[in-house]
């Protein structure tokens, strides 16, 4: 982590310092630290934004037959010929090629390893570190649970407001900055750290209120912090995470805490086990209660409709397994069940009597990044309340002993 934080602020210290200076010997430096800081971490070469912007505010001026900004009034010998009279380009390109040709000589040993080591002389490790350019992870990375950037390291939200993770040492310079700058500001405003405190502390009351009014809190007897903590988190998670879990509870139509409940870890092969242990991390809506039969755990679907969310590792093609029976009331008609993967029919499953396996096969047209909804929405339902069976007021259509999503090939 040193030596990503040291290389990325050396480059920027010495482009920040050379600043105004448009000489093929500053250029130069900087194609060497672009290298090495490169050469840490594939990534830091998106830093060389910071210089390559500023050249074509440069490029612009000249063009346009200004002076380039921040070039001194007095200019060196390479840059006496910068003119828009006599080819300001013929020492640009010169910068350029320089800044270039150092940056490869300083990075041509990684290139020779992804050649030994990938068989390619250009092969950056992008799946390998989980990155996908078509459908960039952004909102996890930065609230997810499970090491996202903000949600772990609290601090860097702090500083990103007034401008870690392993991933972001090279991004230390910028929460530095950040940070200062806030602290600076909230030095000048004294009656806002009570403020905050105070917001805090009623928030935490109103969740912990909320809590006990709905039983998740006894209302006598002691109750210890974490009970009172519990309360909030219960409700929405990790407070660091909120943006996504309000996103993926918005998606979902689910509460807060649903994001962290799911986690981040995604498959290619899932089994739940419903009615058992940890089968409220994939489901959503239109199930009842956990029960138990001989031999096996089952949840009743109950209502029109049952969902829950399956967070795959990549784009294929699934086969998605239900072990069901059907509620049989007396004189019912079969039970039919349309499965839905993302607002997409797949394929409908009529369910005969006793618990039994159905096999529906999904394309990899119909499967998202990540996060995939299934929807199964049934024919008709009946309560055990309207067939005479009991006092049961639930809709049932269907008893699901396990869901199961298998990638094919």
């Amino acid at each position: 982590m040193a030596r990503r934080c040291f290389a990325v602020t050396l480059f920027i210290y010495m482009w920040h310092q050379t600043r105004g200076e448009s000489s093929v010997k500053r250029w130069a430096l900087l194609g060497a630290a672009a290298g090495l800081m490169s050469m840490v971490r594939w990534q830091n070469v998106l830093f060389v934004v910071f210089p390559a912007v500023e050249e074509l505010g440069n490029v612009v001026a000249q063009v346009r037959g200004a002076a380039p900004t921040g070039v001194p009034t007095e200019p060196d010998a390479d840059d006496a010929r910068a003119t828009p009279d006599n080819g300001w380009w013929a020492p640009a390109a010169a910068r350029y090629a320089a800044f270039a040709a150092v940056f490869l000589i300083v990075f041509s040993p990684q290139f020779a390893f992804w050649n030994v080591v990938r068989g390619s002389w250009f092969s950056p490790p992008t799946g390998a570190h989980g990155a996908a350019l078509a459908a960039p992870a952004i909102g996890d990375v930065l609230f997810s649970t499970d090491r996202g950037l903000f949600s772990w390291t609290p601090l860097l939200l702090v500083a990103v407001l007034g401008f870690g993770a392993r991933r972001f040492a090279n991004c230390a310079w910028i929460f530095a900055i950040g940070l200062a700058a806030l602290l600076s500001w909230m030095r000048q405003r004294p009656a806002l750290d009570p403020a905050l405190l105070v917001g805090a502390l009623v928030v935490t009351n109103v969740f912990f209120m909320a809590g006990m009014r709905v039983g998740d809190v006894p209302p006598t007897g002691t109750v210890r912090f974490e009970d009172m903590v519990g309360a909030t988190t219960a409700r929405v998670g990790n407070p660091f995470s909120l943006p996504m879990s309000a996103l993926t509870a918005l998606r979902f139509g689910t509460d807060l805490s649903f994001y962290e409940r799911i986690g981040s870890q995604t498959f290619n092969n899932l089994l739940i086990d419903v009615g058992g242990d940890n089968d409220r991390r994939f489901l959503l809506h239109g199930w009842s209660g956990a029960e138990t039969g001989a031999d096996f755990t089952f949840r009743w679907s109950d209502g029109p409709e049952s969902t829950l969310a399956v967070p795959l590792k990549e784009i294929a093609d699934y086969r998605l397994e239900l072990r069901c029976a059907p509620f049989l009331p007396a004189a019912s008609e079969r039970q039919v069940v349309s499965v839905w993967v993302n607002d997409d029919l797949a394929d409908r499953v009529a369910v005969s009597a006793g618990m039994q396996t159905y096999r529906v096969t999904v394309p990899a047209a119909m499967i998202r990044p990540r996060f995939n909804e299934i929807r199964l929405e049934y024919a008709w339902t009946a309560s055990p309340r309207s067939t005479g069976g009991s006092n049961d007021a639930r809709e049932l259509a269907l008893q699901c002993d396990s869901i199961s999503m298998v990638r094919e090939g």
